[in-house]
């Protein structure tokens, strides 16, 4: 099943959550923190600003969109996070990677 988004949605890829802290101690779940960066992979056809386009790193708010698992690629049960272009905090510089 392929899934297309619809208006203004985009879909991003969240980045791994970081297992253990800077000082290498493991962290329990409770305190592992939700990464708050992800590429986008899909975006809707009603998405207005230019900068925003497929393959982006974004930055956007902890509690932004709706986590749901799809199948991509042959691959099962990725997350995605289904958000619109106004949870969209942040752009990364293509130049600045």
């Amino acid at each position: 099943m392929k899934l297309k988004p619809m208006r203004d949605c985009i879909f991003v890829r969240q980045d791994g959550v970081k297992e253990e802290s800077e000082g290498g101690i493991l962290l329990p779940d409770g305190l592992k923190k939700k990464p708050t960066t992800g590429i986008i992979v899909s975006m809707g056809p009603d998405v207005k600003d230019k900068d925003i386009k497929v393959g982006i790193r974004v930055l956007f708010g902890e509690f932004s969109g709706a986590r749901e698992l799809f199948n991509v690629n042959n691959m099962q049960n990725v997350q995605l996070l289904i958000m619109t272009e106004k949870d969209i905090l942040a752009i990364q510089d293509e130049k600045e990677v």
